[in-house]
């Protein structure tokens, strides 16, 4: 609230909440695609499970959102309200 009142009387406009704030999004290395479609087409498991696999064979740590966001782009998996219910 402090940082918004102080935005606000530094520049006599009402700041813009909820637009461009946070830190910038990381890009996707090449490595991290190739590591993470290597895996899933040995492993076929899930991004949590990868995570694990990915961090014993590389040594490199590669967060589950970030494989599953990775596993979306590729194809492999599905956004959670595009799931079918059986």
């Amino acid at each position: 609230m402090n940082q918004v009142y102080k935005q606000y009387l530094l520049t006599e406009q009402i700041p813009e909440i909820g637009k461009n704030n946070g830190r910038p999004a990381k890009p996707i290395e090449g490595w991290e695609i190739n590591a993470v479609k290597e895996a899933y087409e040995k492993y076929k498991v899930s991004a949590s499970a990868l995570e694990e696999i990915i961090g014993k064979n590389c040594s490199k740590h590669i967060s589950t959102r970030r494989i599953h966001k990775i596993l979306l782009n590729l194809g492999y998996a599905k956004k959670k309200g595009d799931l079918i219910e059986v």
